[in-house]
């Protein structure tokens, strides 16, 4: 799969009075294998930008359905996310950990899905400028996540996903490739 990710995320800098926004946008692939017809395990890696330039980003999920035959299965993912970053005199080293569950509605070539999650960004900036380290900690944790996939051929997809929390947004765009 080829994903596209943008998001703005809220940070308190520990020992500031300042906040800071962190910007991400990333250019990923993501390679999956299905262990069984109900659990997926799968790898990201890729580069981006946006706060930081981010020469690698890397990645890894499990993806679980339950209640596969059922008019609204239900799922579960687990993912963890790393991206280090630089900018002219600041090091940012990130760790994203994304914890969902929700439900699938499927009707002939389309499904759109959703529920809650859990998103924790945490991380730390080392400015050589001005000499500081601050560790950074997202502000708010609990979300929603909504999405639609489009099946365009029997191997390729379009999908597209909205994420938000009270101090976060993100928006993915990808395209699945099944072999």
């Amino acid at each position: 799969m080829a994903e596209y990710t943008y998001s703005e995320n809220d940070v308190d800098r520990e020992g500031t009075p300042r906040d800071r926004t962190v910007t991400l946008n990333t250019l990923l692939g993501r390679l999956s294998y299905g262990v069984t017809d109900d659990c997926e395990l799968y790898v990201r890696g890729g580069t981006g930008g946006g706060s930081a330039w981010i020469p690698i980003t890397l990645g890894a999920g499990a993806k679980w359905t339950f209640y596969q035959e059922a008019e609204f299965p239900l799922g579960a993912v687990f993912q963890l996310h790393w991206f280090p970053g630089t900018t002219f005199a600041t090091e940012l080293d990130l760790y994203e950990v994304q914890i969902a569950a929700g439900t699938t509605y499927r009707f002939d070539r389309f499904s759109v899905y959703g529920g809650p999650f859990l998103h924790f960004l945490r991380g730390e900036e080392d400015s050589s400028l001005f000499r500081t380290h601050i560790d950074l900690e997202e502000e708010s944790v609990l979300g929603v996540y909504v999405g639609a996939r489009a099946d365009v051929t029997s191997r390729v997809g379009l999908d597209i996903e909205l994420q938000v929390t009270g101090d976060a947004y993100g928006v993915a765009l990808g395209v699945p490739f099944r072999f």
